[in-house]
Order: structure tokens, then C-alpha cells, then sequence
């Protein structure tokens, strides 16, 4: 079933089923406590970036004493996890069978929107290797070189991740997902068995150890009611410091809607951020669906930043935050460079035309000041300026491991060298203590 078709037949096949897209998630679950899920590698194929273990290790610790923590990691799903981790009847109506390994998978890498030919060589490879192309040519993965197996083992099994982060010299990693990323956009029933079963798998990888690995919880988007449900048990039940979802609209709906107010409201109650992560796919409205972007670089580099940007609007020019006071944003993985221009410009027209803007008494840069928080890649030269301009507590990094568009190893030191030209006092706060208060560690 082709990844794209999915979300589009639920009541069909749910009725040839005898199910209800509402599915009873109480039943039996096919899961087994490893939080490797069963994935059937190549031979070796999952060891490939085994690292030396006489090669130095980099400091965990900031000037100060302040742990290093990355703000936004990512793990890579098991193929196998999801037949083993879903509700055993939904399993059945989504899971597509593998041929050679015995596994039934979801079946992202036969979605047309992910097999886009190469740019130049006109060769087609399945994107989904880029998620683990870490360290590699990235181009390797476009030609079929390099497939999604091939990541480095700290991406599917915790205690491999810790490995990586002691050569890294990362105490604490903050874990968002790799496919996980769309499933909240799944119909109702679908999304909350998946978000349920990729949480679950979540909490079983930072079980290597839950103090240095920190999750951050899929939801449901496509069913407020069960995204708020699934806040709480990621919180309270599952140990996790917050919840993510995608700077586009859901439903057609964007931020500003008040369909989206149970889940701000949870989420400031629980005391929990919402990081907005975008996304290098077609599947939801926004820039790269919009511009019809024609492949992954487009989506990625313009694409995230103009959702991020939308998305941060709404939340400033809405109200959204006003009516939350205590809820904290995040934005993610859209570079941070433009972050001081923007607010200035949302400011500007807020004093010029405060008439549209009723509800709203404070600016855009306060309202960043107080609830909105921004992560810089390891290399991005612009941080020194903007905490230059807008002060040093709201900035936070992340490695985005392991990615393709990530170092490892190496970010901590790319890092360290950009912020060089700051206060002592500022990296310390960079390089984790502003995590640390963002996702209350």
C-alpha cells in the first residue's frame, strides 16, 4: 500500500476489516521489551559507524559545571517496531509484509513523494536513507548506495546512543522521531495507535538510561481530544518533558484556531513545551506542498524555515500566547539566523496597525522573551548576533543526529567554536543550561 494512499483509506479497509477507525487500543499488543524492534539489518550493516574506543572523549560539562545537552536528537524506528508495538488489529490494517525479512513495516519508502529522482543523475533512491546517512555522502543515498539500515546503531538501540554521545560529549540528548514525525497526521484511530506505539517503543529506548536519554512524545493531531490523552500519558505514565507537533496546519487548520486550545492548555498545565518540528515531505499543507518544492534540499532548506516562520506568526499575532501565558514553544530545525529580523517585522506592524491585533498586548519580541524558544545548528555562525540582539535565554542547540545533515562526531566542537566569541556565562546557558530550564531536566 503505497504510503501516500494510506492515510486516505481507513474507513474502507477498517470496514472490510469489521473494525472501527476508532480502534480499541486496549487490546493485546505484539510488543516485546527490546526497543530495537526487531530490525533485520545487513550483516554488520547497523556497525558501520562503531567509533573507536581509544578516541578522546569531549567534555559533558559547560564552564560552570552545566551538563551539554542537545535539544532536539533524533532516533531512527526500527522498521520491525511497529508490528511488534501497535495494537495487533491496527498492525493488520496498515502494515504492508517486507519481502526476504519476515517483517511487516509501514510501508513509508514505497511513497512516490519519497523516491523523487536525483537532480542530476536522474537515478531514484528512497529518502528515507538520509534519516541515518550521518557522516556519509548524502548523494550515496539518493543513487541507493546507502539505505535506512545502514544508520549507525546509536539511532535505533539506547545504550549504542549513549556511546555516541560520550564520544560526542553530550550528557543528555533530547529525542524527537525520524518517520514518527508524520504521524500525527494520520486519520483519527491510525494516528493515536501509532503515536501510542511509537511512545512506548520511545520509553523502551531511553530505558538505557532514562536521566541521560529524553523523550519527547508523538501526538495524535487529527483528534484534539486524543492528543490531549496522549500528552498526559507521555508525561505522567511515560516520563517524557514534552510533545511536538509540525508548523503546519491540521485538519487545514492553522495554530491560531481555537480547535488547538485543549492541547496549549494541557500542555502549559502539565508544564511541558511544544517544539513545532517540520518535516521534508508533501503530505500537509504548507511551503513545500505550496511551491510544490521538487525535491528534499528545497524542502528542507526553504521549506522548514518558512513553515517555522508562518507558524510562529500565527502563534505571536493570534493571541495564542496571550491566552497561554504558560505555555512554552519551541522552534525547531529552521536555522535561527532570521529569528531577530522576523520578530522585528511582526513587531513593527503590531504598532503600526494595533486595531487587527485587539486581544494582543504584548510585542513580538516580548512575547519570544517569555514563551518562545529557538534551536541553532552546531555551525550557524548568525548565534553570536543574535544573542547579541535578543540576549542569550532562549537559544538552544541541537545536533540532529543522525541525520544527513548532521556531523557526528564533531557538532559539540563546531559549536563551541561558534559561540567562542561569547561570555563564558552565555555558552554555559547555550550549550545546556537553557535546555535543561526549557525541558525542566
Amino acid at each position: 500500500m503505497p504510503w501516500h494512499l494510506l492515510w486516505h483509506l481507513p474507513d474502507r479497509a477498517a470496514a472490510r476489516s469489521g473494525l472501527k477507525v476508532r480502534l480499541a487500543l486496549n487490546a493485546p499488543r505484539n510488543r516485546q521489551a527490546t526497543a530495537s524492534g526487531g530490525r533485520v539489518a545487513k550483516p554488520g550493516a547497523n556497525e558501520v559507524r562503531s567509533l573507536d574506543p581509544t578516541r578522546e572523549e569531549a567534555p559533558m560539562t559547560a564552564q560552570g559545571g552545566s551538563p551539554v545537552i542537545d535539544a532536539d536528537g533524533h532516533v531512527l524506528e526500527p522498521r520491525g517496531m511497529w508490528q511488534r508495538y501497535l495494537d495487533r488489529g491496527l498492525a493488520e490494517l496498515i502494515l504492508v509484509p517486507e519481502p526476504g525479512s519476515g517483517l511487516r513495516i509501514l510501508p513509508a519508502d514505497q511513497n512516490p513523494q519519497a523516491r523523487r529522482p536525483h537532480p542530476i543523475s536522474g537515478t531514484v533512491g528512497g529518502l528515507t536513507g538520509l534519516a541515518g546517512a550521518v557522516g556519509k555522502p548524502a548523494d550515496d543515498v539518493l543513487t541507493g548506495k546507502i539505505a535506512y539500515d545502514d544508520a549507525p546503531a546509536g539511532a535505533f538501540d539506547g545504550a549504542a546512543r549513549l556511546r555516541d554521545m560520550d564520544i560526542e560529549g553530550i550528557e543528555i540528548a533530547v529525542l524527537y522521531p525520524t518517520i514518527g514525525l508524520s504521524i500525527g497526521n494520520a486519520p483519527p484511530g491510525i494516528a493515536e495507535g501509532l503515536c501510542r506505539a511509537y511512545n512506548d517503543w520511545l520509553r523502551d529506548y531511553c530505558a538505557a538510561d532514562p536521566k541521560r536519554l529524553v523523550g519527547i512524545g508523538a501526538v495524535p493531531m487529527t483528534d484534539i481530544d486524543q492528543a490531549v490523552v496522549e500528552t498526559r500519558r507521555c508525561v505522567r505514565e511515560l516520563g517524557f518533558h514534552g510533545v511536538f507537533i509540525r508548523p503546519n496546519p491540521y485538519g487545514g487548520r492553522h495554530v491560531d484556531d481555537r480547535w488547538y486550545d485543549p492541547l496549549w492548555k494541557a500542555a502549559a498545565e502539565l508544564g511541558v513545551p511544544v517544539g513545532f518540528h517540520p518535516l521534508a515531505m508533501w503530505d500537509m499543507p504548507g511551503a513545500t506542498l505550496h511551491f510544490d518544492f521538487p525535491d528534499i534540499s528545497y524542502a528542507a532548506a526553504a521549506g522548514f524555515a518558512l513553515d517555522s516562520m508562518v507558524t510562529l506568526t500565527h502563534l505571536i499575532f493570534s493571541g495564542v500566547l496571550e491566552r497561554f501565558r504558560d505555555l512554552q514553544v519551541i522552534v525547531l530545525e529552521s536555522s535561527g539566523g532570521w529569528i531577530y529580523t522576523w520578530l522585528e517585522r511582526l513587531e513593527h506592524h503590531m504598532r503600526r496597525l494595533p486595531s487587527l491585533r485587539p486581544g494582543v498586548k504584548r510585542g513580538a519580541l516580548q512575547q519570544f522573551r517569555d514563551q518562545v524558544w529557538v534551536s541553532f545548528d552546531p555551525d550557524e555562525k548568525a548565534l553570536p548576533a543574535m544573542v547579541g540582539l535578543l540576549g542569550d535565554d532562549r537559544f538552544v542547540w541541537a545536533s540532529d543526529y543522525p541525520h544527513f545533515d548532521a556531523t557526528f562526531p564533531g557538532a559539540t566542537a563546531e559549536l563551541r567554536e561558534v559561540i567562542a566569541p561569547l561570555s563564558a556565562e552565555s555558552q554555559r546557558r547555550i550549550l545546556g543550561e537553557n535546555a535543561r530550564r526549557l525541558y525542566r531536566i
